[in-house]
C-alpha cells in the first residue's frame, strides 16, 4: 500500500510538472518564435534575428525531448492508473500533440520565408549593374542559401522525430487502453468464475442435505422392516406354541 501511494504521488506530481512545462513553453519560447518568425523577410530581418530563431528552436527541441521522456514515464507499466490519472494523461497528451503540431507548422513557415527571402535578394542582385558587388553578394547569399537548405534538412529530420514521438504516444495510449480493457474482461471472468464456484458450492450443499435425508429415510425403512419381521416371527412362534399345547391337552 505504501509503494502504491508513493507511485500515485509521483505520477500526480509528474503530470503537474509536464502540464506546467507545456504551458510555460507555449507562453514563452513558442510565442517568441512566432513573433520573430513574423520578422523574417521584412526590413527587420538579419543574421542576428535568424541566430535567435535557431537558438529558440534548439531550446524548444530540447524541451520537447524532455517532456516526451516524462510522458513515457507516466505511461510506464509500473505507473499507477485510475480514472483521475488517466484523465490527466489524456489532457497532457492532447496538449503536447497540439504544441508539436504548432511548432512544426511554425518551423515550416519560417524556413519557407527564409528561403524565399534569400531567393528574392539573389534575383534583385542579378539586376545590379555593379559586377563586383553582384559577384560578392551572390556568392555570399549562395552560402546562406546552402545553410538554409541544411537547416531545412535538419528541420525535416526533427519533424520525423516528432512524428515518431506522436506515434509512440498514440501507441502507448492504445496499449494502456487495451490493457485496461483486458483487465476489465479478466475481472469479469474472475467474477463469473467466483459466481460459478458459489453456485456449485450451493448445489453441493443441497445435494448433501438430500443425501442425508435419503440416508435417514433408508435407515427408518430398515428399522421398520426389522420390527415387522420380528413381530411376524413372534406371531408364528406363538401360533406354533398354541398348536402344540392344544395337541397335548387332547
Amino acid at each position: 500500500m505504501e509503494n502504491l501511494k508513493r507511485n500515485k504521488i509521483n505520477v500526480e506530481e509528474l503530470c503537474a510538472k509536464i502540464a506546467a512545462e507545456i504551458d510555460h513553453m507555449n507562453l514563452n519560447d513558442m510565442k517568441m518564435l512566432e513573433n520573430l518568425g513574423k520578422m523574417v523577410g521584412t526590413p527587420k530581418d538579419s543574421e542576428i534575428l535568424r541566430n535567435k530563431i535557431k537558438k529558440i528552436q534548439d531550446n524548444l527541441n530540447e524541451q520537447l525531448f524532455l517532456i516526451t521522456r516524462d510522458i513515457k514515464e507516466i505511461n510506464s507499466p509500473t505507473a499507477e492508473k485510475n480514472a483521475k490519472l488517466n484523465l490527466q494523461r489524456e489532457r497532457i497528451e492532447e496538449a503536447f500533440k497540439a504544441t508539436l503540431v504548432q511548432f512544426n507548422d511554425m518551423q515550416k513557415d519560417i524556413k519557407t520565408k527564409q528561403k524565399t527571402h534569400i531567393l528574392v535578394k539573389i534575383d534583385l542582385n542579378k539586376r545590379s549593374s555593379d559586377d563586383h558587388i553582384l559577384l560578392d553578394s551572390t556568392e555570399a547569399q549562395q552560402v546562406l542559401l546552402k545553410n538554409i537548405e541544411e537547416e531545412e534538412n535538419r528541420m525535416l529530420k526533427r519533424q520525423a522525430e516528432m512524428q515518431n514521438i506522436q506515434t509512440d504516444i498514440v501507441d502507448l495510449h492504445q496499449m494502456f487502453c487495451d490493457l485496461g480493457e483486458m483487465t476489465e474482461k479478466q475481472g469479469e471472468t474472475v467474477d463469473t468464475v467466483d459466481k460459478t464456484i458459489s453456485q456449485v458450492a450451493e448445489e453441493v450443499e443441497i445435494a448433501t442435505k438430500e443425501l442425508n435425508v435419503v440416508e435417514t429415510q433408508t435407515c427408518m425403512r430398515r428399522k421398520t422392516m426389522m420390527v415387522c419381521s420380528a413381530v411376524i416371527i413372534i406371531i408364528i412362534i406363538i401360533a406354533i406354541l398354541i398348536g402344540v399345547i392344544s395337541h397335548f391337552c387332547k
